[in-house]
């Protein structure tokens, strides 16, 4: 499949795990409002707000706030959902009210493109769900702080999904 985002001098990074819990319970994660506001984004960030259209051509829009209390926020549209299987999605940096702004506006350095591309898959095996997480269009300099942020954004949906 086709994605209509160019991404040039930009890099990827690749993200597995898995999650001791039955698929259901991870899907519903990565796709009910509430559940995400839990576990969205690193250890060190909460996330006060998110709102999903989950739907091909559906929009989300959430927020974080770091531990001294920066806000960012970002936004993105579904591109793919295949139930249980796949989520694709595009990924940006944006105001409150969901208008794109570059990586500057929330002085992070690098050649961020203005959309990064978002795809995981889900399998599950025994009773436990693998995670394959990609992330494309990332400047090459965040790219090692980007991975631990997903990774722990993982544990924290594990550790949240176990209570």
């Amino acid at each position: 499949m086709n994605y209509d985002l160019v991404i040039e001098n930009q890099v990827a990074i690749f993200v597995k795990g898995t999650i001791q819990l039955p698929l259901h319970k991870v899907w519903e994660a990565w796709t009910e409002a509430e559940i995400l506001k839990n576990w969205w984004g690193p250890v060190s960030y909460s996330c006060n707000h998110f709102e999903i259209d989950f739907k091909i051509g559906g929009q989300y829009l959430n927020s974080l706030q770091s531990s001294d209390g920066k806000e960012i926020w970002s936004t993105g549209t579904y591109k793919e959902i295949i139930p249980h299987k796949k989520i694709v999605f595009s990924d940006s940096f944006s105001d409150r009210s969901g208008q794109i702004v570059p990586a500057s506006f929330y002085n992070f350095s690098g050649a961020w493109a203005l959309e990064l591309l978002v795809s995981v898959e889900f399998d599950e095996i025994d009773g436990q769900t693998h995670i394959h997480f990609t992330q494309m269009g990332l400047p090459n300099e965040i790219s090692d702080a980007c991975m631990k942020g997903w990774q722990s954004s993982f544990y924290r949906l594990e550790s949240y999904l176990s209570c």
